[in-house]
């Protein structure tokens, strides 16, 4: 459990190898659950109490998203059935449809946002994300920055926009797509017409659209720094590692002799850290994703073996992945790397 909350191994304890087809049907039977335990409770007058069960259909969604359908785009072609879940899962979802030729979230995400050289450039998914909806500046004071962020992650109009530029993808993208999308958007409006429209809003289509968005606002700023203005600086490999910060989403133990004061924000602090980590960061840890794009480790039976090889670096006293402890500190690191990054040209944003 602790293993699960804070992100953090725990040694002494051995860890559970599950393979991919097996941890794809338990959160699909989670995500069927929790999606029908909210229907019950909205169906018999007590919408309030479903929010946990529409928080848990939120986090499903995200692993879906962060964990199976990412291990279906590093999957190999023979591997059909990893690839058919990512392309049923997404379509599911309503996100950018999985693979469309030489375009999709599959081909993007491997051509560019795991290309050293395009890695959180214009050319990057993640990048392009952080600028459009999130409305970061490279260049940017911290404080201009971070207003950016909280405004745009309470505004209706920018969530509005993701969630349309969701469905116009998939409206845009192969006859299944078009066909997967086209029967949900119905099947919403076939509920609603028969007054089941509450019912659908509180299990599925608010977790899947203003839920997902808001986890995936919360993660994305935490991936990757921005590039430095003097990137040739940096050998590529150097580089790399620069770009993919060491983020545990939990904080050390506070000393002894730590005042009431300092005890209050801290447990206020993990209490926040522990909250996004079962929902905004599951599975597929911040530290994970640093070492899986350090050496591509496998998402799902790597994860120890991620965070020892982090830990093994960070030993030899590696400046270029200092450890950030907590979200906060970790969102810090970001934007002081948007601080220091060159200004983007006007046509690039």
């Amino acid at each position: 459990m602790f293993e699960f909350m804070s992100g953090l191994p725990v040694f002494s304890q051995p860890l559970a190898r599950l393979s991919a087809s097996i941890r794809m049907v338990i959160n699909a039977c989670v995500l069927a659950g929790a999606s029908i335990v909210a229907a019950g409770l909205a169906l018999n007058g007590m919408a309030w109490t479903a929010i946990l069960p529409a928080l848990i259909v939120v986090r499903s969604a995200r692993w879906a998203q962060l964990v199976t359908i990412h291990i279906a785009a590093h999957a190999k072609p023979h591997e059909r059935a990893l690839r058919a879940a990512g392309h049923i899962l997404s379509a599911l979802l309503l996100i950018e449809p999985f693979e469309l030729g030489k375009s999709g979230y599959a081909p993007d995400h491997k051509n560019d946002h795991h290309s050293p050289f395009k890695l959180s450039t214009p050319s990057d998914p993640t990048y392009w994300f952080l600028t459009f909806y999130m409305g970061v500046r490279p260049g940017a004071p911290v404080r201009e920055n971070a207003r950016r962020l909280a405004l745009n992650f309470f505004n209706p109009w920018t969530h509005a926009r993701i969630f349309f530029g969701r469905v116009a993808a998939n409206f845009t993208g192969a006859t299944f797509t078009k066909a997967a999308a086209g029967i949900q958007l119905c099947t919403w409006g076939a509920l609603a017409a028969v007054g089941l429209g509450e019912v659908l809003l509180i299990a599925w289509v608010l977790p899947i659209t203003l839920g997902f968005q808001l986890a995936q606002m919360l993660r994305l700023p935490l991936e990757h720094r921005w590039r430095p203005a003097r990137e040739d600086a940096f050998e590529p490999r150097a580089l790399r590692r620069f770009l993919t910060p060491v983020n545990h989403l939990v904080e050390p133990c506070l000393a002894d002799n730590a005042g009431l004061a300092a005890r209050s924000t801290y447990y206020v602090r993990q209490a926040l850290n522990f909250a996004l980590r079962a929902i905004a960061f599951p599975r597929d840890s911040a530290w994970g994703h640093a070492a899986h794009h350090e050496r591509a480790f496998d998402i799902g039976d790597g994860e120890r073996a991620a965070y020892e090889f982090r830990c093994r670096l960070i030993a030899k006293g590696d400046p270029l992945n200092p450890v950030n402890w907590g979200y906060c500190a970790a969102l810090l690191g970001f934007l002081r790397s948007a601080k220091a990054a060159a200004p983007a040209r006007k046509e690039g944003l």
